[in-house]
């Protein structure tokens, strides 16, 4: 699986290892391939990058499939900075389906989706805190699923 890192770079997950790499992309050619710290919990799956705290550098949002726990890695390029728990969502069946700046503060925010229900609501980020939950709508045709932001 990939996910864009920055507007050129790759985030790369190994979902059998807990393996992570990043590639610094050159147009269509990988200028540098790294290691990032390994998650081994393979309950964990990166649901987004945007940058949480303002640095002007992508982060990485982990959301662990069984817990409900929500972690922010703070990045500065390949390398972690810190990780922090957002917070657990006992609920399982919201799911993080766009990470962007909804609000327009510069700050990465959260879209989640219970996947049962079609509840939508977003997460607006005070760096790696929520500052604020609002529901959004409810869109009952769970065949429907959000396309973007991604």
């Amino acid at each position: 699986m990939w996910v864009t890192l920055t507007a050129t770079d790759l985030f790369w997950r190994n979902a059998a290892t807990g393996e992570n790499v990043v590639w610094r992309m050159n147009g269509a050619s990988i200028a540098l391939a790294s290691s990032t710290t390994t998650v081994s919990n393979l309950n964990y799956k990166v649901v987004g990058l945007g940058d949480v705290n303002g640095d002007s550098k992508a982060d990485v949002f982990w959301w662990n499939q069984s817990t409900g726990d929500v972690v922010v890695w703070l990045m500065n390029g390949v390398t972690l900075t810190s990780a922090t728990l957002i917070t657990t969502v006992s609920d399982t069946n919201y799911h993080v389906e766009a990470v962007a700046d909804f609000d327009g503060d510069g700050v990465a925010d959260l879209m989640w989706r219970k996947v049962t229900t079609g509840e939508t609501v977003v997460w607006l980020m005070n760096g790696p805190a929520i500052k604020q939950g609002a529901f959004v709508t409810t869109v009952n045709d769970v065949n429907w699923q959000i396309a973007g932001p991604r």
